[in-house]
């Protein structure tokens, strides 16, 4: 160890002992602090929640300066009651390279049951995310101080380092409070190079630059259109942007933000979402997970982006029926825009831009890149060996063809044309096959797992998926959602501005 590393371990190993928690039993909705009282030294310290098993269901990377401090982690949302544990350590890439410190803290869950209803209101939503986005470290704190209204001294200059992620432009220009000169100045010159990109965010960013006559009848062909590119960072805090610069076209830009969240809720397991590119590592701290506390109310604030403190900044609130839609535990197989979904019995398999992924709840089982076509139970892909995720399902059987994982009593079963191997994923984020080959088949089902890999036989692609059976275009523009015996019309029409 140099001299360095051995004075990093130091400076940890007297911050960690001065690192507490508030409470030692949680209810859901109480915020999860770690206090940190008399400190000496000054460094940057990760928090995570983590469940027996190894899930992080919440996570924070904080700044903490000499004297008293604190780290917020949050409410977590709809959770299992139980007990779980804080661990504190240096930020991840410091603890794997240098400085393993470590301190765990136990911490319960206890109370109130797992619901089907979001877990407060829009507004509420909004504010605990970006309450605790705001004490932590980089950007995006440096963005939710900025919602907050009380920005510190370097934090127009961390933002400005951001723009190159476009969901940073667009939330800048839509928060646009002057207290970020730097950053926003940068961000409106950043438009001119987005719109020149395919998909919304660059009809929203040539918007911004020289406002069109063309710009709504384009809004209005991708609202009654639908499709993936909705679900982007970037095209979320595009909308969110437009609806604050152009007072003219907010209404058609609300109206894609409720497209967009609807895209969100047919692709989700009781509010938990599953979006495919967002690969097999813990995606309860994904940028998606953040969409979700605060469209559908479950979740933790832990991965969000520009585009979820921008989307809790304004008090979007998800209207009820797309919120019911994605709880609802019916079996749905769909496809629109590029982006096909098999949902059902809390599994839900889902194909979009070139990457495919399966999951229970938030638990991913497989994820891969490639052409691949869902059906019902049934994943068939072409490309590059998948990942297997870390958590909720063990493999029972392997052979040099096939492998069979078990989830609860649910057998997951992955062939391929040619022979593989499995190993852990270097990045640490799942576990890898090597090798492999063509074509890709994963299966599920029931019963004995040496049997049911007896008849892992490839089987031809699933059947095409329809549209969504709960969206009717009518004539005219308007787009009518329906669930149970309810409606809500998304008004695309001319008239709409």
């Amino acid at each position: 160890m140099t001299a360095a590393a051995a004075d990093r371990m130091a400076k940890f190993d007297r911050v960690l002992p001065r690192l507490r928690l508030e409470h030692a039993v949680y209810l859901r909705r109480q915020p999860i602090v770690v206090l940190a009282e008399g400190l000496e030294d000054r460094c940057d310290v990760l928090a995570q929640l983590v469940d027996g098993e190894g899930r992080i269901h919440a996570e924070q990377v904080a700044h903490l300066a000499p004297g008293n401090g604190a780290i917020a982690l949050g409410q977590a949302l709809n959770q299992p009651a139980g007990r779980y544990e804080v661990v504190l350590t240096p930020p991840r890439a410091e603890f794997h390279a240098t400085t393993p410190a470590e301190r765990r803290i136990p911490v319960t869950l206890a109370s109130e049951a797992v619901t089907d209803t979001p877990a407060a209101d829009a507004q509420a939503l909004g504010s605990s995310l970006i309450e605790t986005l705001a004490t932590g470290a980089g950007p995006v704190a440096a963005l939710a101080r900025l919602a907050k209204g009380a920005p510190r001294q370097r934090d127009d200059a961390a933002l400005a380092r951001a723009v190159t992620d476009p969901a940073m432009v667009f939330a800048l220009l839509a928060l646009d409070t002057g207290a970020a000169p730097l950053a926003t100045a940068q961000a409106t010159a950043a438009l001119s190079v987005l719109a020149g990109r395919p998909g919304i965010e660059g009809v929203i960013a040539a918007e911004l630059c020289n406002p069109s006559d063309a710009t709504a009848g384009r809004l209005r062909t991708a609202g009654i259109a639908g499709g993936g590119d909705l679900l982007a960072p970037e095209a979320v805090a595009a909308l969110v942007a437009l609806a604050a610069r152009r007072p003219g076209l907010s209404g058609l830009a609300e109206a894609l933000i409720d497209r967009a969240a609807l895209g969100l809720a047919l692709s989700s397991d009781r509010g938990s979402l599953a979006a495919p590119t967002d690969g097999p590592a813990d995606s309860r701290v994904s940028r998606h997970a953040a969409l979700g506390m605060i469209l559908f109310g479950v979740g933790t604030a832990g991965g969000a982006g520009p585009e979820a403190v921008a989307l809790a900044a304004a008090g979007y609130d998800c209207p009820a029926l797309i919120r019911a839609l994605a709880f609802d535990g019916t079996e749905r197989h769909w496809s629109e825009g590029g982006r096909t979904v098999w949902r059902g019995d809390g599994v839900v398999l889902s194909a979009c831009e070139g990457h495919w992924q399966v999951r229970i709840g938030a638990d991913v089982i497989a994820a891969g890149q490639g052409t691949a076509s869902v059906g019902p139970g049934l994943v068939t892909a072409e490309g590059s060996a998948p990942s297997l995720g870390l958590h909720a399902a063990e493999t029972v059987v392997v052979r040099p063809d096939r492998i069979v994982l078990r989830a609860g009593d649910r057998l997951f079963g992955l062939r391929s044309d040619a022979d593989f191997a499995l190993g852990p994923d270097p990045s640490g984020a799942g576990r890898c096959l090597s090798g492999g080959g063509g074509r890709w088949t994963l299966r599920l089902g029931t019963g004995d797992p040496d049997r049911f890999a007896d008849g892992l036989d490839h089987a031809d692609a699933p059947p095409q998926a329809p549209p969504p059976d709960c969206i009717v275009t009518r004539p005219g523009g308007i787009v009518e959602l329906r669930f149970g015996d309810h409606a809500l019309q998304l008004d695309f029409s001319e008239d709409t501005r």
